[in-house]
């Protein structure tokens, strides 16, 4: 099991861990409530059905994200928009993009989190870079949309 963590100053704020089992493989999402109440403020409290995107993600219960509203996106480091798909989405041979729209779940914010499953094969070594993928590009989103900015402008006039 490979585990990662985003922290916040003082507190976690994303916890997953990727797992290998017999059927496959197994992540487990549990999100601080800011995380969650961000996608949930940003649409308007909408959700969809997880199989709209993609049939990749399976769950002993119906899956659902919130809704997100279409936004510039770093997407050469990570993609949101691909609930249901694979972890890494393939862009061609030499390129892959995490897909951390797991953040997305409805309820990843509850107590015990979500756990999705993957019917696929992966090696030790492909969870190990896996799960640093998926852990520097939740680091990413994180800076991206939610950590607290401040930025002050100033303009001044030149002495002539």
């Amino acid at each position: 099991m490979e585990t990662f963590t985003v922290d916040g100053k003082d507190t976690q704020l994303i916890m997953c861990s990727l797992s290998r089992v017999r059927a496959g493989a197994t992540l487990h999402v549990l999100v601080h409530q800011d995380i969650e109440d961000f996608f949930r403020n940003s649409s308007k409290g909408m959700t969809e059905a997880v199989e709209k995107y993609g049939r990749c993600w399976g769950s002993h219960k119906p899956l659902r994200v919130w809704a997100f509203p279409l936004c510039e996106e770093n997407r050469s480091v990570y993609t949101i928009w691909a609930p249901g798909a694979l972890l890494l989405d393939i862009m061609d041979t030499d390129l892959s993009i995490p897909n951390i729209s797991f953040l997305r779940l409805v309820g990843a914010s509850q107590e015990g989190g979500i756990t999705i499953d993957f019917d696929m094969l992966m090696s030790r070594k492909c969870i190990q870079e896996t799960a640093k993928a998926l852990s520097e590009a939740c680091s990413t989103f994180y800076n991206d949309f939610i950590q607290n900015i401040s930025i002050r402008i100033s303009i001044s006039k030149t002495a002539q």
